[in-house]
Formats: structure tokens, sequence, C-alpha cells
């Protein structure tokens, strides 16, 4: 008999713990969508030469709105050369739960270029102009 008394208490410990885990994400997943409006906001924290023509980035991208941070915001960089021609997107990496994203850009050649940062959600996005060193043999854009 304590034997069942045991086997029922621990299922329904189970039970009110899995509910309160359910209830706690679906709170934090509610308050996550009803609390966040407006548009991404992208501040160049880091901006740090690696390499001739490789330079790493360190961003941050909060909600305009509240001004909280976009952990889950899939960010990119976009390098536009000085003629206008765009490179393929590449996407950085998130660095820690405070919406901060890093990654490396390679410029293949010298020149005025523009790094397009963006952001998928919340939607924004800022350019950034960089004077590249010829990177040797480039032709300078």
């Amino acid at each position: 008999m304590a034997r069942k008394r045991f086997v029922r208490i621990a299922a329904i410990s189970a039970a009110v713990t899995a509910l309160a885990v359910l209830s706690v994400s679906s709170a934090a997943a509610h308050e996550r969508e009803e609390n966040h409006e407006g548009y991404g906001v992208i501040a160049v924290e880091g901006r740090h030469p690696v390499s001739p023509g490789a330079i790493n980035y360190v961003v941050r991208v909060t909600w305009s709105a509240d001004q909280h941070a976009a952990s889950d915001a899939g960010v990119t960089a976009t390098a536009i050369s000085p003629l206008g021609v765009q490179s393929a997107p590449i996407a950085l990496q998130p660095i820690d739960l405070d919406g901060r994203y890093g990654g490396t850009v390679v410029f293949p050649s010298g020149g005025a270029w523009t790094v397009r940062l963006a952001s998928a959600t919340p939607a924004g996005s800022v350019d950034i102009q960089e004077q590249v060193v010829d990177v040797g043999g480039g032709n300078g854009g």
C-alpha cells in the first residue's frame, strides 16, 4: 500500500513539475512576442582587422521600442564594392544572450567599401563605410 501511494505521489509530482515548466516556457514565449515591438537597432561595438582585407565585426541588436536585446535576430554582413557589387551575405554568429553577434568580412580588393549589417527579427540594417587597403594584387574594386 505504501508503495502504491509513493508511486502516485511521484507521478503527481512529475505532472506538476511538467506543467510548471510548460507554464514558464509558455509565459516566456508570450512575453517575448508581446513586449518586443519596433525595428532592429544595430550598433557596431567592435571592429577588429584580422589581416589585410579582413575585418571582424561585433554588433549588438536591440528592439527599438524597448531596447531589449534581440537574441534570435538572424544577423548578416554584406560587403558592397566601390562599384556597387554585393558579395554573398555572411551570417554573424551569436556571441552571447545579450544580442551580440560576430563574424569576419573578407574584402577581395582594396578601396572604399560599404558593409551592410542587417537583422531579420527585428528587421533593421545599418551601412558602415570601410577604407580597405589593397590586399595584394587587387585593383581597388
